[in-house]
C-alpha cells in the first residue's frame, strides 16, 4: 500500500506541473567593445533556467543567461560574459520590452527581453 501512495502523489505532482506551463523569454543581446558591435545574438529561455551561447573564432565568448519574472512587467536579467575583450557579470531589472544596457570599461552589454511567441 505504500508504493501505491507514492505512485499517486507522484503522479498528481506530474499532473499539477504539465498544468502551469513555464513562461518563455526571447533575449536579444547586443555586445560590444570600444563602440564596436560584435556579436547580436538572441536566445529563447524558459523562467528561472540558464542557457549559454558560446561562439569561437577571433570574436570568442561564452554568455550565460538566466531570466526570473518580477513584478511590474519587469525582468531580472543575470548575465555572465566571459569574452576575448573581457569579463562581466552584470545583473539587472529592466523592464519587458525595454533595452536595457551595462559598460564595464569598454566592454559593453544589451539586453532586450520579450515573452516568447510560440
Amino acid at each position: 500500500m505504500k508504493h501505491l501512495l507514492i505512485a499517486l502523489v507522484g503522479l498528481f505532482g506530474i499532473s499539477n506541473a504539465a498544468a502551469e506551463p513555464a513562461q518563455l523569454f526571447t533575449l536579444d543581446v547586443k555586445l560590444t567593445h570600444q563602440n564596436e558591435l560584435f556579436a547580436e545574438p538572441s536566445i529563447m529561455l524558459e523562467e528561472g533556467k540558464t542557457g549559454e551561447i558560446s561562439i569561437n573564432g577571433t570574436r570568442a565568448f561564452t554568455l550565460k543567461l538566466t531570466v526570473d519574472e518580477q513584478a511590474d512587467n519587469t525582468v531580472k536579467i543575470t548575465s555572465a560574459l566571459d569574452s576575448v575583450y573581457g569579463e562581466m557579470a552584470p545583473v539587472v531589472v529592466a523592464k519587458l520590452d525595454e533595452t536595457a544596457t551595462v559598460s564595464i570599461g569598454d566592454l559593453a552589454i544589451a539586453l532586450n527581453v520579450k515573452r516568447a511567441k510560440l
